[in-house]
């Protein structure tokens, strides 16, 4: 499949996708239009010397004559997602959703895509290097060591201001992670200065040989904007490579926190 994306994406997100997606091997992947309301009119540099034009939502009434097949959606937690949903709807696109909103777990708005032979993934991407997928692995490793997990919980500050429902629903999407293991995942607290870069602390407490105690600490600190980045160029690496019935491939579905269970809107 001939990816051609139109990112509705934040312009520092589209130069790290850009940058991951140059890295990749034996992929059809390009991007032909960013929309971006905040920074229309200006033009922004993909490595390999490409610029791209970032428009307003104007542009969305001339998705159809875009060049692009899918649009990656990637916007701000709060934002409404539906003016951009109904124009890939409308131009005949497929959709990633990389953001918090509800989209493709929305069963009308999986229905309408799946009718008219298109594609729809999300939500919520899944960043590889996340405190919660690290929670995951590491109490995976303790358990083949003999360990079991007594608690475990995740405190976090930096990131993007969210209200209260988003909140609630980025921690129930991160728990469901670590689902059937005893864990608390505690909400991220926005910090101005901190802006992209994200903070952890993470404890694991458990039980080794003969009860005794073990308890493991960690302080994680990354820039969200790569890891997100990097996620979308692998999801669009592996629609690039096609192969039959894309949208129910474990591999894409494995990349989001909230995932569209088999049959959910049919």
């Amino acid at each position: 499949m001939n990816v051609r994306v139109c990112a509705v994406a934040s312009p520092q997100v589209v130069s790290a996708l850009g940058a991951y997606l140059d890295t990749l091997s034996d992929t059809q992947v390009s991007m032909t239009c960013v929309v971006w309301p905040s920074m229309a009119g200006s033009t922004i540099s993909i490595p390999k010397g490409a610029s791209v034009r970032v428009s307003g939502k104007e542009a969305l009434a001339s998705l159809a004559s875009s060049g692009a097949n899918v649009m990656l959606l990637d916007l701000l937690p709060g934002d409404d997602a539906e003016e951009y949903v109904r124009a890939a709807l409308s131009a005949g696109l497929s959709l990633v959703n990389a953001g918090l909103q509800s989209v493709a777990t929305d069963p009308l708005t999986y229905r309408a895509f799946r009718d008219k032979g298109l594609m729809v993934l999300g939500d919520d991407i899944l960043e590889k290097f996340s405190p919660v997928v690290f929670m995951k692995s590491i109490m995976d490793l303790i358990k083949e060591t003999g360990v079991t997990p007594s608690s475990s919980y995740v405190l976090g500050a930096g990131g993007h201001e969210v209200d209260d429902s988003m909140r609630e629903r980025r921690r129930s999407d991160e728990a469901s992670l670590v689902k059937g293991t005893p864990s608390f995942v505690g909400s991220v607290e926005p910090i101005d200065f901190l802006g992209d870069r994200r903070h952890y602390y993470v404890s694991v407490k458990g039980k080794g040989p003969l009860g005794s105690d073990v308890t493991l600490d960690l302080a994680i600190k990354y820039e969200e904007i790569p890891f997100r980045a990097a996620s979308m160029a692998e999801v669009l690496a592996l629609l690039g490579k096609g192969g039959s019935d894309l949208a129910e491939d474990p591999r894409l579905q494995g990349y989001f926190k909230r995932k569209v269970e088999r049959g959910q809107a049919l």
